[in-house]
């Protein structure tokens, strides 16, 4: 982990949030739940949580580059993605008691962005004390027969994460353990919300799983053939585990994105820290296919894909993604007070 986006700075940009919150009258204790949102998904940011009205009575938004400046960090700056805005947004919203954090916006490793650049906001909620993670990416279809554009993926597994992960390099005990486990990642029953909650929208939602290719590029149709193949090995084996075959009923189902599952390792690693615990309460992450991975679609080739496309796809269902935001968290709230 690069030192300068370690836990010192860290803690910098978390009490400058506090502070900022605290001048606003918001409580700082009060941010439990966390969120962030992929291409073309900050419709959340600007609908629940109203990140367009930046008055004394709107939330808290300040961009990544403002934070890093006020706590002395000089980082070069990233290349500007449409669909990502790159602002940190905390305030309430409608149904809740506490706060919301939301990562608007991603910077990306294939940006050439660090690593540990990359998750910085994710450590920054974690010090905060959100113990709750609802991540979502736009991504490709892999598996036409079971996903179409539209749908929702819920995410049960990934693959790809050991490239350029944030964890590498020393470790701080700060953050958590040397070897963390994943095990905590895609829990079940926080899948079944997601689609439960979904359906209630008329959406259609599925398990599945995330693959990661570095990018930035579209893949090639023998990328996706090879996904396709170890998808249909690994729902094979996992239908014959009695502990798993409840999640790999049907057929295959996956995406494939440039996103997230660094940042879900960088999760699973924050539940596990015994000095800063977060996102002990709940860890999900939502795929939402936009395009037909290498234009590979259920009838045969389409049109190339393009950011356009998938950004477009993705604004036709913010809106629906963002209710489905706040219902899930909503929910979420109301699991912690029965504990």
């Amino acid at each position: 982990m690069e030192a300068r986006y370690g836990y010192e700075n860290a803690a910098r940009a978390t009490d400058l949030v506090r502070g900022a919150l605290e001048e606003r009258g918001m409580d700082p204790d009060m941010v439990k739940d966390g969120v962030v949102l992929g291409s073309g998904l900050g419709g959340f940011a600007n609908k629940e949580l109203n990140s367009g009205h930046k008055g004394e009575s709107g939330p808290l938004v300040l961009s990544y580059g403002e934070i890093f400046e006020q706590i002395g960090l000089e980082v070069p700056k990233g290349q500007s993605i449409p669909g990502h805005s790159k602002q940190l947004v905390v305030g309430p919203m409608e149904g809740l008691e506490g706060l919301v954090v939301a990562q608007a916006g991603r910077e990306h490793l294939y940006e050439d962005v660090n690593p540990a650049r990359a998750v910085f906001w994710l450590r920054v909620m974690q010090l905060l004390g959100v113990e709750t993670l609802l991540a979502s990416n736009a991504a490709g279809i892999v598996t036409p027969n079971t996903l179409s554009v539209g749908d929702i993926m819920t995410v049960m597994g990934d693959r790809g994460a050991d490239r350029d992960v944030a964890l590498k390099g020393p470790n701080d005990e700060n953050f958590g353990p040397r070897f963390p486990h994943k095990a905590y990642n895609y829990p079940r029953d926080v899948r079944r919300l997601i689609q439960t909650t979904a359906r209630d929208l008329g959406l259609k939602a599925v398990d599945g799983i995330y693959t990661r290719f570095p990018g930035p590029g579209y893949e090639l149709p023998s990328d996706v053939l090879e996904m396709r193949v170890l998808l249909r090995r690994i729902w094979e084996e996992g239908a014959l585990d009695p502990a798993t075959s409840e999640d790999y009923k049907g057929l295959p189902v996956g995406t494939v994105g440039m996103s997230s599952n660094y940042e879900m390792a960088v999760a699973a690693h924050a539940s596990l820290s015994n000095k800063f615990p977060a996102f002990r309460q709940a860890q999900g992450l939502i795929s939402v296919p936009t395009n037909y991975s290498a234009s590979m679609g259920p009838q045969g080739f389409l049109e190339p894909s393009n950011h356009e496309e998938v950004a477009e796809a993705a604004g036709a269902i913010q809106e629906q993604m963002g209710e489905l935001g706040r219902r899930v968290i909503v929910q979420f709230e109301k699991a912690r007070k029965t504990k």
